[in-house]
């Protein structure tokens, strides 16, 4: 499961009709679900097992603002190194 699979289960639970169980997600509840995935996947980066056991109440948030963290530091440094990338040649050198 990725960021854009919970955008797009809370976008088609918000546009069913009431009568077709319609759950509107907000977006503090559409974060929590995508750093849990991110939090998943930092255990699996680490060959660890994600383990809930003694996560619970303020630990676990802490382990979710931790995750938070890296999450937008992976994607400061994923923009920089494509803006690097992209930086022009400054030409040849001449000797």
């Amino acid at each position: 499961m990725s960021d854009s699979d919970i955008t797009y289960l809370a976008k088609d639970y918000s546009s069913r009709s009431p009568i077709t169980s319609r759950i509107n997600f907000k977006p503090k509840r559409i974060n929590k679900l995508k750093l849990i995935i991110h939090w998943s996947q930092d255990h699996r980066c680490v060959s660890s097992t994600p383990n809930e056991e003694g996560l619970y109440g303020t630990n676990f948030n802490r382990q979710l603002v931790r995750t938070s963290q890296r999450t937008e530091t992976c994607k400061q440094l994923h923009y920089d190194s494509g803006n690097k990338a992209k930086a022009p040649s400054p030409g040849p050198l001449e000797s």
